[in-house]
């Protein structure tokens, strides 16, 4: 049926025909799945370090895999708890034994540091030398929480018996 509409027509108005419906269309030409005009729509990517989503990511590198959250495991846990407070890094070393009346004045000794001090000198050594490290830092979950064996009945007397003192 359009080839006899078209075979009608004269010359000239077959031609503005087809320019009438090349700029109709070309109105809608460009914004479509592959169009250049919708690349150029989206926000340019902004460079950050810190990423939204939690995630383990692997930082290669000393210097900053330092500035990340230093964690201890159960077994580490144990040896920041019992480890005395560390000298302090980088002194120079004694290169005589110190008299033994002056004993005291010579050698640095540890006072006696409140719980909150305790807790610092941990951290900062925990800090200072964990390789549990990472970028965000990990939910605790409670003990037992990962057994998926089922209790004996001992293990069951325990658990109850545990419950009743947290409840109290």
């Amino acid at each position: 049926m359009g080839m006899l509409l078209q075979s009608r027509l004269p010359g000239s108005s077959k031609a503005a025909d087809t320019t009438r419906l090349a700029e109709q269309y070309a109105q809608f030409k460009g914004r479509g799945r592959y169009g250049k005009a919708a690349a150029a729509a989206l926000p340019a990517p902004v460079a950050t370090t810190a990423n939204p989503v939690k995630y383990d990511e692997v930082v290669r590198g000393r210097d900053k895999r330092k500035h990340l959250h230093a964690e201890d495991c159960e077994c580490c846990h144990e040896y920041y708890e019992s480890a005395k407070p560390q000298p302090q890094r980088l002194q120079r070393p004694l290169w005589r034994s110190p008299k033994a009346k002056g004993m005291m004045d010579a050698v640095t000794t540890v006072a006696i540091a409140s719980n909150e001090e305790t807790r610092e000198n941990v951290e900062a050594h925990k800090h200072t030398i964990s390789r549990h490290r990472h970028v965000w830092q990990a939910p605790q979950t409670p003990p037992g929480y990962w057994d998926i064996s089922f209790p004996t009945t001992q293990e069951v007397a325990e658990i109850n018996q545990e419950a009743l003192s947290r409840r109290r």
